[in-house]
């Protein structure tokens, strides 16, 4: 991460009290649109949080620069693999799943998140009070 992006994405989360919104993504299929159609609702209803996105590194770059320029702050994590001697119960499509829980990992600067599914569409303003 460059530093720029860094200072960017401290300073959009400290604006908002250390707080955002987070979702995941991964892959290069059509969940990218998900995406920014909840971006697209968070703007629409004003949300003074920032959407980070998590993104496993097989997701293009294309989609990532179509993340950012909808204002969304894309942070990669790393794929959560299961055991060798486990892979005949946890096969490789769980992959995604397992993957979710790095979301936790996704910034230092985010004090309080809320994490959204990509395929929520917001029609009013969600509130993270804690």
């Amino acid at each position: 991460m460059t530093t720029v992006k860094a200072n960017l994405t401290e300073a959009k989360t400290a604006e908002a009290g250390g707080r955002a919104y987070v979702t995941f993504l991964a892959g290069n299929g059509d969940y990218v649109k998900g995406v920014v159609g909840l971006a697209k609702g968070l703007r629409k209803v004003k949300s003074m949080y920032p959407l980070v996105v998590a993104v496993l590194p097989d997701v293009p770059a294309e989609h990532r620069n179509i993340l950012i320029s909808q204002g969304c702050i894309v942070r990669e994590i790393k794929p959560v693999y299961p055991p060798e001697n486990q892979t005949q119960f946890a096969m490789a499509y769980y992959v995604i799943n397992y993957s979710k829980l790095r979301i936790w990992e996704v910034d230092t600067y985010i004090i309080h998140m809320s994490v959204v599914h990509a395929l929520v569409f917001v029609l009013f303003p969600i509130f993270l009070e804690y």
